[in-house]
Parts: structure tokens; C-alpha cells; sequence
């Protein structure tokens, strides 16, 4: 049996070819908050502090009771969900 390798015209294009930067490490989303609760078990394991996520709570104007949802995604922004979200209508519209 004979191997049959593709030739160079066939064979997928990498990021590499495309002279496209890849990060050097892939970073998933931490989840902060869960139910209102603060996961502490995250935030050591990921070296945040109690303080800090108390910070960017005050910087967008939210305090932690009203709080039910907090993460990191994975471009390091943090998002927050209220208890009580200003949504008129739960279906979007397009």
C-alpha cells in the first residue's frame, strides 16, 4: 500500500501562511459570579482579588447585591448581569 501525500497546492492554508499573529495563550472565560454568589474557588485559582472584582463592580456603577451573573471573557473584558436587566421584550429583534 502506497501513502499518498498531498501536494503543495492542496494542502490547507495556516495562519502561519497568512501571516496572522495566533496568541500565545488561549485564555477561556472565569467565571465570577454565579446565582449572586461570588466564586471564590475562581478568583484564587486565577489570582484575583475579592477587592478588585469589587472595583470594577463600582466602576460600572454596580453593587454586588444586585449582581447574578460576573465573568472574564476571553479578551480580559468583564461583563456583569443584573438581577434585574433593563430588557423591555426577551426576544431580539433584528
Amino acid at each position: 500500500m502506497k501513502t499518498m501525500l498531498p501536494t503543495p497546492d492542496s494542502m490547507p492554508v495556516t495562519r502561519k501562511d497568512l501571516h496572522v499573529n495566533t496568541p500565545s495563550k488561549q485564555t477561556f472565560p472565569i467565571e465570577l459570579i454565579m446565582d449572586g454568589n461570588i466564586i471564590h474557588a475562581n478568583l484564587k485559582q486565577n489570582d484575583i482579588t475579592k477587592e478588585w472584582l469589587l472595583s470594577q463592580m463600582k466602576k460600572k456603577g454596580f453593587s454586588i447585591e444586585n449582581i447574578n451573573y460576573a465573568v472574564i471573557s476571553s479578551d480580559g473584558n468583564v461583563y456583569f448581569d443584573e438581577y434585574k436587566d433593563r430588557i423591555e421584550h426577551p426576544i431580539d429583534k433584528e
